[in-house]
């Protein structure tokens, strides 16, 4: 296997890079492709109410790690933002890293997340779509706890 790592030359504070692995033949890339275990998001979404500011600025990735993580191992949560705005979409990604955790949060009508001490908000959760069979997202261990987990993008090409 060869390796070529690219980073940002334009932004160099910029971490987030790309490597690129070279394999002896296809059989070899889909072999490690199809042995490397990717991750299951959930979609999980709530109603804003109208001419109110939207509930994704109260909640954070933190508390929505927090929230899920009694249900298995939360690898991360996003909330997207709109692009113009930078306001919070009214859905949130939550990434786990068991496939059967996530189908059975997906199984529950809701899932209530603290905001505040005396305030809830329920998210309707199920379980979200994402890429094709060429790629996934996959779990790597961020840290020398057994806890600390980051991702990495695999496509297949």
């Amino acid at each position: 296997v060869t390796v070529r790592w690219l980073l940002s030359e334009t932004d160099p504070t910029d971490w987030r890079g790309e490597v690129v692995l070279f394999f002896p033949d296809a059989q070899s890339r889909d072999a490690v492709f199809t042995s490397a275990r990717g991750l299951t998001d959930l979609h999980v979404q709530w109603e804003d109410a109208p001419d109110a500011p939207p509930l994704g600025a109260f909640i954070t990735e933190q508390a929505l790690i927090e929230a899920f993580s009694s249900f298995g191992m939360v690898v991360c949560a996003r909330i997207p933002r709109r692009p113009t705005t930078q306001e919070p979409q009214s859905f949130a990604f939550i990434s786990f890293l068991d496939a059967e955790d996530a189908q059975r949060v997906a199984r529950k009508q809701g899932v209530e997340v603290p905001i505040t001490p005396t305030w809830n908000l329920e998210l309707w959760p199920k379980l979200a779509r994402f890429g094709n069979s060429n790629d996934k997202r996959v779990a790597v261990k961020a840290g020398d706890d057994d806890v600390g987990f980051d991702w990495i993008h695999l496509c297949k090409r």
